[in-house]
């Protein structure tokens, strides 16, 4: 292995997204931590990369659902980890059987009998959730009636709707319907409500996920919450010791899914956590078991480890509390970019609305308990100004979530007007330029094409990016497919920098592959990934460029 540091590849077929952009996103979270290289490929199912591709400078893979492509990289004789894939390798998976299991015992202690199973049977995920759904009716003593089993076609909305529609045109022969996915659920919804059924009034629902626009879809929706980016991370870790000699595990590798209850099962309630704190003898006993508390509710409703420090997880959560002895005391307020740096860390683990609402409730417990505690008017009136400004920021940190994706969607939109724009420039249509990345985060790219010389298939280096003016790599170079992407561009590109490798392919050729490396952000909402954008139009370039030769 000629590169020092540890260097990783991520291999699926996209890089963004709520599933894959999240898995990708832990990864690199805990890769900055540790000081490890990620390199992601995207490669196309019915074009498929070389089987030694990266094999002498990636030293482990993560795969996520694609049991054929495990095989293909276990051959190098690198570890390779699966993320929901074939148990009989080392594996990361969530714990799909509990979760539906849990869903559907919530939905039966409702009082339902008749409850629908709505998903798509191909998917390894989906399989191991039917068999929880099974499961749970037969430990009910409810027979699993294959009319209520309805398979759809994907994960998304569309079939979701779909679903909805047959059991509609079976005169709704349910009361209840345990969706397999989020998205599938949002899809269910909608059509069951364009059809005048009322959930959860006539149709109790829970979903699989916990995919952010669950809090406010109408109603909010019940669902399984699985973390993706813990999937990502748990991967990392599991690679990580076998890259360093561990013995694989014998069992797969799980990771929680509880069930987060809201409206569309029939529940009317949110999470009511405030922890009466009784009277204790001292401030730091009381400040300890705020922490403490406070913490807990963040991690909600995974459990808090009381051998781990809250402050490792949430650092800055004493700003907060010095903000309630402040306000006791008559004493200034911490800076208000404190305060936001410690509602962003608590965004940053939970963007549960519920959860974030019931630490704030917790915080003003407790602060108007000790106000009036001291029977100081003029401290009860500093504590309710104090709380109503840790509450603005808490909103404002909320929406800055949102805020982010949507500007990060525009910047996106007119990039890839910037780049269409590039590209069909007249200089350009002979010779598709890279220098369109300058519109993209990425500081240096290249574009290496197929080329067969004698019997062995090369990588030929037909454009260079290189914002920083550091490339030691020219066009027209050539590298075996198992030096690639390049030792020397991965030399120059220090941890927390990301490489990305995409197959390029257009129905008429398969080019090649695209490299961009820089500080790329993996999109991880409902959205389109632009990467894919960027390989339709340079695989559109080429293709031009290659008709225009001809």
């Amino acid at each position: 292995m000629t590169n020092r540091i540890t260097t990783v590849g991520f291999s699926a077929l996209y890089t963004g997204g709520s599933y894959y952009g999240a898995i990708l996103e832990g990864i690199y979270r805990i890769a900055q931590r540790r000081g490890v290289r990620i390199v992601a490929v995207q490669y196309q199912t019915e074009v498929p990369l070389p089987d030694d591709l990266g094999q002498d400078v990636i030293d482990g893979w993560i795969v996520v659902l694609d049991d054929n492509r495990i095989a293909q990289l276990a051959r190098s004789g690198r570890p390779v980890v699966g993320i929901s894939s074939s148990p009989d390798r080392p594996m990361v998976q969530p714990d799909n059987y509990g979760g539906m299991v849990a869903a559907v015992q919530h939905l039966v202690a409702h009082g339902h009998q008749r409850i629908a199973f709505v998903g798509p049977p191909d998917n390894s995920d989906v399989h191991m959730r039917f068999s929880g759904y099974q499961a749970a009716l037969a430990a009910a003593g409810i027979a699993c009636d294959p009319e209520l089993v309805i398979n759809v076609s994907n994960e998304l909305e569309d079939a979701g709707g779909a679903g909805a529609r047959a059991l509609i045109a079976r005169s709704l022969p349910c009361t209840a319907a345990a969706i397999a996915t989020d998205r599938n659920a949002f899809g269910f919804m909608e059509a069951m409500q364009a059809a005048g059924v009322r959930i959860p009034e006539d149709m109790a629902i829970t979903g699989f996920d916990d995919m952010i626009e669950a809090q406010t879809c109408t109603p909010p929706l019940t669902t399984v919450r699985q973390r993706f980016d813990s999937l990502g991370i748990a991967a990392l870790d599991l690679l990580l010791e076998l890259i360093g000699g561990t013995e694989p595990p014998a069992a797969p590798v799980g990771v929680l899914t509880p069930l987060i209850v809201r409206r569309s099962c029939g529940c009317d309630r949110s999470l009511s956590a405030v922890v009466h704190l009784g009277d204790l003898e001292s401030a730091s006993g009381l400040r300890a078991r705020l922490t403490q508390d406070l913490v807990t509710l963040l991690l909600y409703p995974l459990p808090f480890d009381p051998a781990q420090s809250p402050l490792d997880i949430w650092p800055a959560l004493t700003t907060l509390l010095v903000c309630l002895d402040a306000a006791l005391a008559g004493e200034a307020l911490p800076d208000v970019d404190d305060i936001t740096l410690a509602w962003h860390q608590a965004t940053g683990i939970v963007t549960d609305i519920d959860v974030l609402n019931a630490i704030m409730d917790q915080l003003e417990w407790t602060g108007f308990k000790l106000a009036k505690s001291q029977g100081d008017a003029a401290a009860e009136t500093r504590m309710l100004d104090t709380l109503q400004l840790l509450r603005k920021e808490l909103v404002r940190a909320r929406v800055a979530i949102e805020s982010a994706l949507v500007s990060y969607m525009s910047r996106v939109m007119t990039a890839n007007n910037n780049m269409n724009t590039f590209l069909l420039r007249a200089e350009h249509l002979n010779r598709p330029s890279l220098d369109w990345m300058q519109f993209t985060q990425a500081r240096w790219g290249c574009l290496g094409l197929w080329k067969h010389v004698g019997d062995s298939l090369v990588i030929e280096l037909a454009e260079i990016y290189d914002s920083e003016g550091k490339a030691t790599l020219a066009v027209g170079e050539r590298i075996a497919p198992a030096n690639f992407p390049p030792v020397d561009l991965l030399a120059e590109a220090n941890p927390i920098s990301r490489t990305q490798v995409l197959s390029l392919s257009t129905s008429q050729r398969n080019w090649g592959v695209l490299v961009l490396s820089g500080n790329l952000q993996p999109i991880t909402g409902a959205i389109g990934d632009p990467v894919d954008i960027w390989i339709e139009m340079m695989g559109g370039a080429l293709d031009r460029s290659a008709l225009l030769g001809e």
